[in-house]
């Protein structure tokens, strides 16, 4: 019994593992700091590549890829096996992973903002340690020109952490987002419900086609190539629509606890930031600002932020914290607006 207990542990810690993987890829984690997350979480499998192997192997979407032999046709095929991880997910990574890698940015810490930070120029600014008289290093965010930004990273992050402040939501506020995001999931969960039911009716129509196909190659009543055709159009339509079912099923009460544990947060984005690991940082400044933030005269400057945390944004120029270059897009408007 001890035994079977332990062998279930290991599964699962296993199935987290890589669940972690894929879900860390697709949020545009490097590479390096997955394997060194994951071999935190329990990840042993050495190789430079053994990210990469976990990310393109379909047997976790419950897929397995099948050689072409003699006049059969290989591809991807449905499994027996349950599948770790839903098969819209694994071909959004496979999508991913064709595009060209970016250069890679060694996250530092003490330069959180090292090439998500860009220069007036619109060059990303670099970070780099200077050692001091007493010893200590000073760290500094630096453009490629010389005589452009050369800023102290302490007074760069205090000056964000100012504007950040000027971001939170009053407490009135917050609770109507709550209503109507409420509102909202409910009307999406009645909405994917439909679609459910709308995609079994789908799916077993084309089950039924697809079976008609396979009788009549069983009876000759179709030749190979006719048969190879249908069959592949069917099977590409079955796999598309369980995989949609599987996306529509998926209980969506978790998105009501965490709108409950974290929605209080808006009234406090100074702390948010603050506590917020590098990576999320990072994160931050590319959800609020749209990856738009320059430095320019000892100022920070953008021409997009998130609409519903800009509703300070005269304070912060006048600040001189952040200068907000208004631009009209859907990017931001208030989502609770009506417009």
């Amino acid at each position: 019994m001890r035994v079977k207990h332990l062998y279930k542990s290991s599964c699962q810690a296993s199935l987290l593992i890589v669940r972690f993987i894929y879900d860390a890829y697709l949020r545009d984690t490097p590479l390096y700091l997955i394997k060194e997350q994951a071999g935190q979480l329990g990840f042993a499998t050495k190789g430079n590549m053994a990210i990469e192997r976990v990310l393109k192997n379909p047997t976790y979407a419950g897929l397995l890829k099948v050689d072409a032999y003699k006049e059969y046709e290989g591809g991807l095929f449905e499994a027996i096996h349950e599948p770790i991880i839903d098969k819209t997910t694994w071909m959004m990574v496979q999508e991913k992973m064709k595009r060209p890698e970016k250069t890679m940015t060694v996250l530092d810490h003490e330069i959180p903002l090292r090439g998500v930070l860009k220069c007036h120029c619109g060059n990303p600014l670099s970070g780099a340690p200077s050692r001091g008289k007493s010893g200590k290093y000073f760290y500094y965010y630096k453009c490629k020109y010389s005589k452009h930004n050369n800023i102290s990273a302490i007074k760069a992050h205090d000056q964000f952490l100012e504007a950040c402040e000027l971001m939170s939501l009053p407490t009135a506020k917050v609770k109507k987002i709550s209503t109507e995001t409420k509102n909202s999931l409910e009307v999406e969960l009645e909405s994917n419900r439909k679609k459910v039911i709308e995609k079994k009716s789908q799916l077993h129509k084309v089950e039924e086609k697809l079976l008609v196909v396979e009788e009549k190659w069983i009876k000759n009543e179709i030749n190979k190539d006719t048969y190879d055709r249908w069959y592949s159009i069917y099977s590409n339509e079955i796999l598309t629509l369980k995989g949609a079912i599987e996306r529509l099923s998926n209980d969506k009460s978790e998105a009501f606890c965490i709108l409950e544990d974290n929605l209080n947060l808006l009234t406090d984005m100074r702390h948010v930031y603050d506590v917020s690991d590098t990576l999320q940082k990072r994160e931050f400044v590319n959800m609020v600002l749209d990856s738009n933030l320059y430095y320019e005269n000892g100022i920070y400057r953008t021409p997009t932020m998130l609409g519903l945390l800009s509703h300070n944004y005269l304070k912060m120029k006048e600040k001189s914290l952040l200068i907000y270059e208004k631009k009209e897009d859907l990017f931001n408007k208030d989502p609770l607006s009506g417009e």
